[in-house]
């Protein structure tokens, strides 16, 4: 009884490991929701759930080119190791603030091309600009302003 019960324990928790382990989003923009949905699992409480849907419906509705470097922002995260849960989640509300919101006035592009340079962040931010994922600090960045006469 013991042995059976550990063996459909141990089977229930591969089964759960595998659903969750993605090495990398495939770079074909049609299966980047579902390599998500099967990279977050259970991941998300309740609470999230709302804002992780209203994510899909963001994607759906971006450019081609948009929904690229939104997969290239996602495999920048896997290499670092991020979760989903806090760390896509908040990537996730950051897109969401940036476009459902219409907050992409407020320095999207600037902030889209510190993925490519990979600078540290400034010690200050300005609080009109949505905040990175933790696990983002080491490739993040917050648009510098330019230097007067520039």
């Amino acid at each position: 009884m013991k042995k059976t019960l550990l063996i459909g324990l141990l089977m229930s928790m591969v089964c759960m490991g595998k659903a969750q382990i993605i090495g990398e989003f495939s770079a074909d923009t049609g299966l980047y929701v579902s390599d998500l949905r099967t990279f977050t699992g259970t991941y998300l409480e309740s609470s999230e759930i709302p804002d992780f849907e209203r994510f899909v419906r963001l994607y759906d509705s971006v450019s081609h080119e948009q929904r690229l470097d939104i997969i290239e922002v996602s495999n920048l995260m896997l290499d670092r190791k991020c979760r989903p849960r806090p760390h896509f989640i908040a990537y996730q509300r950051v897109m969401i603030q940036f476009f459902l919101e219409e907050k992409t006035s407020h320095g999207y592009e600037e902030w889209l091309e510190g993925k490519d340079q990979r600078t540290p962040p400034l010690e200050a931010s300005p609080s009109s600009y949505p905040s990175l994922p933790p696990c983002w600090k080491k490739i993040s960045f917050t648009p510098r302003t330019p230097l007067p006469g520039r």
